[in-house]
């Protein structure tokens, strides 16, 4: 991604996080191998992630190593309006060297921030099909082709896409070549996670929920699967911060905070944020409420020694081992 005549920053919004996620992969992928991504590139999956002295820095700092510097905000209807309107004037004077990259489930954030960003940047609104409309075209595909979804398949179908349209028709016609001549075309779990893997945020809350059952080769396993996409980890760090804060309420019964904690940080469909839920409160039975705490502290630390750092792999190894056995 050089430089051209392309405006220097894009806000999509959209209710679907994966449609959003996809959105960040795409450009991720574009600019990889074409940008020094350890010194030049930023994502920032929520507000706890944000420093405000280190992105006014990366905005107004030239690169010495890349064409161009890419910062990724994601969700940021939902960053407090101070910051927001503290970095109007930077978004304002963007140049060439900068690409800004926003998310946003709606196009409500603090008025000089949205203002600044319409003046330099172009702002994409996508509509995203609904979980129901998504189960509908699947049902139907499936039966115009004569396949037959057995036992909780096409639920791990779903869901191993993460709801969003596109992976669902790309998933599907995996399954229709596999079933393709056989006289009896019965799709069951095992040969929907053999031929559709899941998605990348999904693949996070893999390794978040190995470590809430203390399973370190599970998280280890898990890893792996995250790395392959070469994801800034300390988006990943915060998924198992907000596990563990969930736990907590959890613990001290309060059962209602945690459910309205989770659905206002985590955004992803309803029916991924129900099991999630009943997961954490599980995960909270096997943990005293010390564990925890000191947990949250180790994670607060890792979370400041991932953003500078040149081996992100080994600390993210270290600090399931620390989790783990805590």
């Amino acid at each position: 991604m050089g430089k051209s005549n392309a405006k220097p920053c894009i806000l999509y919004v959209c209710r679907n996080n994966a449609v959003l996620d996809e959105k960040i992969t795409e450009i991720l992928k574009k600019v990889s191998g074409k940008i020094n991504t350890d010194t030049d590139l930023r994502v920032y999956s929520s507000p706890e992630e944000v420093e405000e002295s280190e992105i006014i820095n990366f905005l107004r700092t030239p690169s010495f190593f890349s064409e161009r510097k890419v910062l990724v905000m994601k969700h940021v209807d939902g960053y407090p309006a101070a910051l927001l309107n503290l970095l109007a004037a930077d978004v304002e004077n963007l140049g060439p060297d900068v690409f800004l990259v926003l998310t946003a489930s709606k196009e409500k954030m603090a008025a000089k921030f949205l203002k600044a960003v319409k003046s330099v940047g172009t702002i994409k609104n996508i509509r995203a099909p609904s979980a129901d409309s998504i189960r509908r075209w699947l049902k139907k595909r499936a039966d115009a082709d004569r396949i037959q979804f057995t036992g909780n398949a096409l639920e791990i179908f779903l869901e191993n896409t993460g709801g969003q349209l596109d992976q669902v028709k790309d998933a599907y016609q995996k399954i229709d070549l596999y079933a393709w001549g056989k006289k009896e075309k019965k799709i069951g779990a095992v040969e929907v996670n053999r031929l559709v893997p899941r998605v990348y945020h999904l693949r996070v809350f893999d390794l978040v929920d190995y470590l809430g059952k203390r399973d370190k080769n599970g998280a280890l396993r898990a890893l792996r699967s995250v790395l392959e996409e070469k994801w800034p980890l300390v988006g990943a760090v915060t998924l198992i911060h907000r596990c563990f804060k969930a736990m907590l309420y959890y613990k001290y019964g309060l059962d209602q905070q945690a459910a309205a904690y989770i659905k206002a940080n985590t955004h992803a469909p309803p029916f991924l944020v129900d099991k999630i839920l009943k997961k954490y409160k599980q995960f909270s039975e096997g943990y005293q409420i010390h564990e925890m705490v000191r947990i949250m502290g180790i994670l607060n630390q890792y979370d400041l020694d991932l953003r500078d750092t040149n081996q992100p792999k080994n600390l993210m190894v270290s600090l399931i081992s620390e989790i783990t056995s805590a």
